[in-house]
């Protein structure tokens, strides 16, 4: 779709002549700048009228991946990423649980039904050429890697 475009590319920043600068917007904006984000408050997603609920069943983990599978599900509780429930809910993805290099692990799953069934709001995404315009005179950039993007 060619959507994006690299047009330029700095791998490294002079500290020097940077950092007075972006020290009083570090300090200003620091809630936006620490934890992992998350939208503060309440979401609420819509659904379509008529949607048939789905409940896939659990995937087996390996005995030993539960130890791992365990803290995992403990840290992302811990930072409010994900809430545990006790009771039986309307939609169930099944979870898979996929081993990093550094042994740590990372849980995923493909809520491809629940997508489908949500009432997405009509608001046409820009493309780049489309922003440009709105960049002219601004100072600082920025690159977002969303390894973590919950």
């Amino acid at each position: 779709m060619n959507l994006v475009k690299l047009v330029l590319n700095i791998d490294a920043l002079d500290d020097s002549k940077s950092t007075p600068d972006l020290e009083p917007l570090l300090e200003q904006y620091k809630e936006l700048f620490s934890g992992i984000g998350k939208i503060q408050g309440k979401c609420k997603i819509h659904l379509k009228e008529g949607v048939v609920l789905t409940a896939y069943p659990a995937r087996k983990v390996p005995i030993a991946m539960h130890e791992k599978l365990k803290q995992e599900l403990n840290r992302l509780e811990s930072l409010g990423i994900i809430e545990k429930v006790e009771e039986p809910t309307e939609w169930v993805n099944s979870m898979v649980l996929v081993e990093k290099k550094d042994g740590s692990v990372r849980l995923c799953i493909d809520p491809v039904d629940l997508n489908k069934a949500i009432k997405h709001p009509h608001y046409p995404i820009p493309t780049v050429e489309d922003a440009i315009p709105d960049l002219s005179g601004a100072k600082y950039f920025s690159k977002l890697h969303v390894t973590l993007g919950y």
